[in-house]
């Protein structure tokens, strides 16, 4: 049976929590395939804000969640949103892949003192300071811990010591401090702690997702980050240390690319970027301010205020070009409620090129980008229980103004619209055109 990936189709934060939460119900399983805790979704029980870096946002209405092998896990963040959402009356039902690699403290440390010397260089790229970065370079140095690692003290000490002599020689050569509680014998007790906490979750998820698939199950993916973080195909250096493309969900997962059958985009009605990093319709104006406090564009992850902007559609068709997306989920359009005019990039005017319609590779060129905009007008401010009510009635019932503005992205990219959220309230969701498969 299929797979279906949830991909953010911008720089992050796009509301793919809140996306996959609206579908969950609809699948049997849903799993995480890259990142790590950098990742930060956030979903709403009611009125309460969960905010989750590993758990898959499905887990709240009760679907069993995957932590894939593409995955880095901290286990003491893990343990902690165990724990949250244990506190909430959710139990949450886990399966962790034994061949998921682990973030270590010492990473950590590395993270920040890696963006220090890329900041003499004016290259800092803006870190969560999640250890990420360094996690993926041990796994391509093959010199990581996975979470089945674990489960075989006999090979661990060996494994630990080897991980400490390693970071110890990176940390102080960055001119950092190797400390005591990192060496292998008190890392180890550590680590023997927390596996006690999760012990009961680890499996072989690539055999698990598989067989599922074969016994009929639906697969939701639930991707991390956005498309233009991802680390082929972001702009270098400001992205993420992993794949963010829908592609992912295959080797994050392990299953066959065969078996994904629908990919949605997920976007904001919106621009919003967190840290360093290009962006060419970020309002540094009231405008830009409005959207940033009326969207509560603060970072789940680092709490850091999120640089906000008008729509940029030349991003999302690139993404759309990458990922070939069946439906858009467009997030957060009441938001914009109340601005007389609301602007969209549909093009960029290049220094040398011209009008360009595609997002060029390399920083130095998309500097030299300026945003072609086309003007909508704007529609009505609403209350929460307003837009509520008018998600009860129907599309049809949206203003015109802001239907408009919704047809014109989905002419654009030449996709349909699955849904639209305009507001946090699960009940503020304008279903258009949901796949009818996952009615099973």
């Amino acid at each position: 049976m299929p797979v279906h990936v949830i991909v953010g189709a911008q720089w992050g934060d796009e509301g793919k929590g809140r996306a996959v939460d609206v579908l969950a119900r609809h699948y049997d399983y849903v799993a995480r395939y890259n990142g790590g805790a950098n990742a930060g979704h956030t979903v709403y029980l009611g009125n309460d804000p969960i905010k989750l870096h590993h758990v898959p946002s499905g887990v709240i209405s009760g679907i069993p969640g995957i932590l894939g092998n593409g995955m880095v896990i901290d286990l003491e963040i893990l343990i902690n949103e165990i724990h949250t959402l244990r506190s909430k009356g959710i139990t949450p039902l886990l399966h962790i892949s034994d061949r998921a690699h682990l973030t270590l403290p010492f990473h950590k440390e590395e993270d920040v003192l890696i963006d220090s010397l890329k900041a003499k260089y004016g290259m800092r790229t803006g870190t969560t300071r999640r250890g990420i970065g360094p996690t993926y370079q041990d796994k391509a140095a093959r010199v990581s811990l996975r979470v089945g690692d674990l489960l075989h003290s006999e090979r661990l000490d060996e494994k630990l010591r080897l991980l400490g002599d390693y970071h110890q020689k990176i940390i102080m050569a960055l001119g950092g401090t190797f400390k005591e509680e990192w060496r292998s014998s008190v890392l180890k007790e550590k680590l023997m702690k927390q596996l006690n906490e999760i012990k009961s979750y680890i499996i072989d998820t690539v055999d698990f997702l598989n067989k599922a698939l074969e016994n009929g199950s639906f697969i939701l993916a639930e991707g991390a980050n956005g498309v233009h973080l991802d680390i082929d195909h972001g702009i270098a250096p400001y992205t993420t240390s992993s794949n963010t493309i829908a592609g992912a969900a295959s080797t994050g997962l392990g299953i066959a690319p065969s078996n994904i059958t629908e990919v949605y985009g997920v976007m904001k009605a919106y621009t919003t970027r967190v840290g360093d990093g290009p962006m060419p319709t970020e309002l540094k104006n009231e405008v830009g301010k409005r959207i940033q406090m009326a969207g509560n564009e603060f970072g789940t992850t680092t709490g850091r205020p999120r640089r906000c902007g008008w729509l940029d559609l030349v991003l999302i068709r690139h993404s759309h070009l990458l990922n070939r997306f069946t439906r858009l989920i467009i997030t957060k359009l009441d938001v914009l409620g109340g601005i007389e005019e609301i602007k969209v990039c549909n093009a960029y005017l290049h220094e040398e090129k011209g009008i360009i319609t595609h997002v060029p590779s390399t920083l130095e060129e998309l500097k030299q980008c300026i945003p072609q905009y086309i003007t909508f007008d704007g529609w009505e401010a609403l209350k929460p229980q307003e837009w509520k009510e008018i998600c009860e009635q129907g599309y049809e019932t949206l203003p015109k103004e802001l239907r408009k503005y919704v047809e014109y992205i989905a002419k654009q990219c030449q996709v349909p619209i699955a849904f639209l959220t305009l507001g946090t309230d699960r009940g503020a969701t304008i279903y258009v055109d949901l796949p009818t498969e996952i009615y099973h």
